[in-house]
């Protein structure tokens, strides 16, 4: 279980903002309390971070208070250089 179950998808999101990370969406899973942080720009129209990269900053920026479960990437395969155009990091954070 989320040992801070009171933080709201939007309160994390406010918190990885204020400290520079640009997560697009930020919600928590009730059943499990893990953070789905989304990473994207609107209509893909540019590419972003791999989500490895992302779960590095957060852990980095959060120091002993980030667990990264699990984390994946959209790529574009069909355009040439195959960019990802979206990340996903799910996470647990001990506020």
């Amino acid at each position: 279980m989320n040992p801070s179950p009171m933080l709201t998808g939007r309160a994390v999101q406010s918190m990885l903002h204020a400290a520079g990370i640009d997560a697009q969406r930020v919600t928590r899973k009730r059943r499990s309390g893990h953070y789905v942080a989304s990473f994207s720009h609107p209509d893909f129209a540019r590419d972003v971070a791999p989500a490895n990269e992302w779960a590095r900053r957060l852990q980095q920026t959060f120091p002993g208070r980030v667990e990264i479960v699990r984390s994946q990437d959209m790529i574009a395969t069909w355009r040439a250089d195959k960019p990802t155009i979206a990340a996903t990091v799910i996470f647990r954070f001990r506020g």
